[in-house]
């Protein structure tokens, strides 16, 4: 979940400066000749494009990590005990996602509304998913705890 946060950070980090990158260029020509401006207009083009494929990222990067937790939790040897572990584990990543998931908020909506409010509304996957991050940690969590002791034990315990 941590990596999920902070990728949809990285987001809009890269759009911030893409953005400031490209105003500047336009006030500022770095060439008076037509070959260059043609580039950067091909450039910003490809960006603009490239930017809302950022969005669909994060939802791949969900569901790697979803379907390599289910594997690694079928591969595992289960018992018991470990149920009380896993219990404790997902309140600690509840509460982790939920301060991760109001840190973002605050970046988006609070304190960074001027910078990176706009910035935000072009990744609304991200939004969503960060929004719902301690929800989705449980989900999560609990297909994965299904998994793990569902399955099929040859020999003896």
């Amino acid at each position: 979940m941590i990596i999920i946060f902070f990728a949809g950070l990285l987001f809009l980090l890269f759009t911030y400066v893409m953005n400031t990158f490209f105003s500047a260029v336009q006030e500022n020509p770095l060439s008076t000749d037509t070959d260059v401006q043609d580039q950067i207009a091909s450039v910003a083009s490809t960006y603009s494009t490239f930017s809302h494929t950022l969005d669909y990222g994060i939802i791949i990067l969900l569901i790697s990590l979803t379907i390599a937790l289910v594997i690694t939790s079928f591969l595992i040897p289960s018992h018991p005990i470990f149920l009380a572990v896993n219990v404790l584990g997902v309140f600690i990543l509840v509460l982790i996602s939920m301060a991760l998931s109001n840190v973002f908020g605050e970046i988006v909506a609070g304190e960074g509304a001027d910078t990176f409010g706009g910035i935000a509304n072009q990744y609304p996957i991200t939004l969503y998913v960060i929004q719902y991050l301690p929800y989705l940690s449980v989900l999560i969590i609990t297909i994965a705890t299904i998994v793990m002791f569902s399955k099929w034990q040859s020999g003896a315990q």
